[in-house]
This record gives C-alpha cells, structure tokens and sequence, in this order.
C-alpha cells in the first residue's frame, strides 16, 4: 500500500493534463473499491481492487463454507459457475452487447463496456478463483497430483499441448474491445456462438494457464521442460521484483509523455517510427522508475514489516516440488 499511495501523489502531476479532477476520486482507490466507481482516479488500477476484494472475502469462505463440503469440488464449481451465470446475465440481458463489440478505445461504448461490464469484481474473479484451485491441489493434494503426472505420460503431454494450444489461440482473439474490426473470426455464426465464447474464454483461459503451471511442477516430459526452464528463467526475477510498481506507474507516464512525444514528432517522424519510440522509450522510463519506487519505497517497507514480525518464517516456506 505505501507505494499504491506514493503513485497516487505523483499521478496528480503526470495525470493533471488528461485528468485534473481524477485525483478527488482517489478516496475510492484507498478503499479499493474503485472499479466501481465510474471514471475513478487511475483507472487501471481496477484489477488492484478485484484482487483486495477477492482477498478479503475468500479467507472467510475458505474457513467457514468450504470445510462444510467432502467433496471440495462442489464449492469451487459453484463459485465458478456464479461469475460466468453473472457475466452472460451482464453482458447479453443487461447491456445488450454484441460480439464482436466493435468499439474503439475510450470513445462512449468502450466506456460502458469497461466501467459497467469488464471491471466489476463479481465477473472477474474466476481468475483468482483458479489459483485457489491450485493453491489448494498442492496444498492437499500433491501425492495424487504427482501420481497422476508421472502415471499418465501421454495423456499429460496432450493435455500440456492442447493448453498450450489454448493459450495461443485465445491470446490471439480479438473481439473488438479495443479497435473496430473490420472482419471477426465470428463472422457467420449463429450469435450464441461468440456469447459463449465472451461469456467462458477467461476462465478456460485461467485453467489451461494452470494446467501448464503444474505440469512444470509435476512432469519432466519433453514437451514441458522447456516450458519449465523458459519460466524458471533468472531473468523474470528482477522484473517480477519491479513489475507492482511498473504497474502502478505505467499508464501514467504514458498518458503524460505520448501528447508530448507525439506534437514533437508529428510530421518529423513517419507513423510506425513514432510508435516504436513511444514504446521505446516508455518501457525504459517505466522500469527505470519502477525500479526507483522499488528500492526507496517498496523493500524498505517490506525490511520494517519483517522486522516486526509480518514475514514469511523459514519454516512457513514451501518446499519446492518436482522440477520447479
């Protein structure tokens, strides 16, 4: 929370142009309740409060309404069901929407489509409700889930590459939330088709992310090392170690140097030359800075809280598994 507030005070600055006002909705923001709160202060901040939200109720459910069923898998396809019977009530009864949406970054049906639809905490939740899934698999399960992995070989290899599959095919759908589409891969279907695919897409997407994740923590199959040792990589650490305060800082700095950038360059620069030096030259400033509010805010803040005893002991640690 200290630097979620420390990126509240200087989006007053970097957001003054675009957004003078935004910052009198920042109450919501130390609530965590700003995606719910229409054109709140640093909107992209939406995803920060559907994770506070989530944290706070789940524990409650974990320790009272979970233990009251045998088979655990009954609470958690309830749960799942609820968000995805929530989205299509949402999105097709409530809001009318068509797929493709066909809208175009922050003109008014993007914004209906952001404030009232995408961010609300009770049709996005699947996603974290999919880490309690594994969380609770490793946690309670790990022999069966190691038995299973290492006992059916060629059914985990098609299972690790139709997720894989998966993953890159959903990665590569548009539908239209961002830019206008001149053609969808949804052309010529019967309606109900691209409602299903809007309304279930995350949550497939989330539990095939999961699949592949403990794959790389159960099996040693050729096909998932080197996913394994791609995701193992060194390299991610530093950027894991920044990437809370790139994401607290990024959208800000791009709202405030793009204009800037752009009334320099236009008509100095051919279009695509622009783009890759906004891009450029944003990603170093983002780190940098992220880097910055890392070392003098962020771990600092960490230190004081071990030190009181907030942190995780040795003996809390979890023991690695498998090849992770």
């Amino acid at each position: 929370m200290p630097v979620y507030v420390f990126s509240m005070i200087l989006g007053v600055y970097f957001l003054n142009e675009t957004d003078p006002e935004g910052w009198k909705d920042a109450w919501s923001n130390l609530l965590y309740i700003n995606n719910f709160v229409r054109n709140s202060y640093m909107g992209w901040t939406w995803s920060l409060a559907i994770e506070e939200q989530f944290y706070l109720v789940i524990p409650f459910l974990i320790a009272f309404n979970i233990p009251r069923f045998k088979n655990k898998l009954i609470p958690f396809s309830l749960l799942a069901l609820i968000t995805i019977g929530l989205t299509y009530h949402y999105s097709f009864n409530i809001l009318k929407f068509e797929v493709p949406f066909n809208s175009v970054f922050l003109d008014d049906a993007w914004e209906d489509w952001f404030w009232d639809y995408y961010m609300l905490t009770h049709l996005r939740y699947g996603g974290l409700l999919s880490g309690v899934v594994g969380a609770y698999l490793f946690v309670y399960h790990s022999e069966q889930l190691a038995s299973f992995f290492t006992k059916n070989k060629r059914l985990v290899n098609v299972l690790f590459l139709g997720s894989i599959a998966v993953f890159v095919l959903i990665s590569s759908i548009a539908l239209g939330q961002w830019t206008m589409l001149q053609s969808s891969i949804f052309d010529g279907m019967d309606p109900s088709i691209p409602q299903f695919y809007e309304v279930i897409h995350r949550e497939i997407f989330c539990y095939v992310v999961l699949f592949i994740l403990l794959s790389c923590m159960y099996s040693d199959s050729i096909y998932v090392q080197p996913i394994n040792r791609f995701l193992s990589a060194k390299f991610f650490y530093p950027i894991a170690q920044v990437s809370y305060s790139a994401y607290l800082f990024h959208e800000m700095f791009m709202f405030w140097f793009f204009p800037k950038f752009n009334a320099m360059a236009v008509g100095q620069l051919d279009e695509l030359t622009i783009v890759l030096l906004n891009s450029l030259i944003s990603l170093v400033a983002i780190i940098f800075g992220a880097t910055l509010m890392y070392l003098f805010i962020e771990q600092p803040f960490q230190d004081i809280k071990n030190k009181i005893g907030f942190g995780p002991s040795k003996s809390s640690e979890a023991t690695p598994v498998g090849n992770s």
